[in-house]
């Protein structure tokens, strides 16, 4: 990822890097920012897009919407597998401690109208975010 952001940095004619960025500099930098910002991020870009006039997006005067969720492997550490706990297939445990993530998307357009992640959120829980209220 680092190589395709810095792929199409502008530079000057002839200007070299004299220190070549590593592949964990956007990992400790995002570990540097903290979460806030891509919270900030995300309440500016999730939500409806679709018009009426979008294709797929309404039936019958009501917007379409789908509901889906998914798990993440996180780091294995004593702090990770205290918070998230781990999966398992009622047979065997997940190696990794997984986070859960349950996200509203809007047929049609595929624009994430809202997501809850954590430990284990409930589909329920989208309804305490405000996602669905448009």
């Amino acid at each position: 990822m680092l190589r395709e952001l810095l792929e199409n940095v502008p530079r000057r004619a002839g200007e070299k890097w004299t220190r070549p960025a590593r592949t964990g500099s956007v990992t400790k930098a995002r570990a540097r920012l903290g979460a806030a910002p891509l919270r900030w991020l995300f309440s500016q870009v999730a939500g409806v897009q679709g018009t009426p006039a979008t294709p797929g997006v309404f039936w019958r005067g009501r917007r379409l919407v789908s509901l889906d969720g998914t798990l993440f492997d996180v780091p294995a550490s004593d702090a990770n597998a205290a918070y998230f706990g781990g999966s398992s297939n009622g047979e065997r445990q997940a190696g990794y401690p997984q986070a859960r993530m349950v996200a509203l998307g809007e047929c049609g357009t595929h624009a994430v109208v809202g997501a809850v992640s954590g430990r284990s959120p409930p589909a329920s829980a989208l309804s305490r975010t405000g996602c669905c209220t448009t």
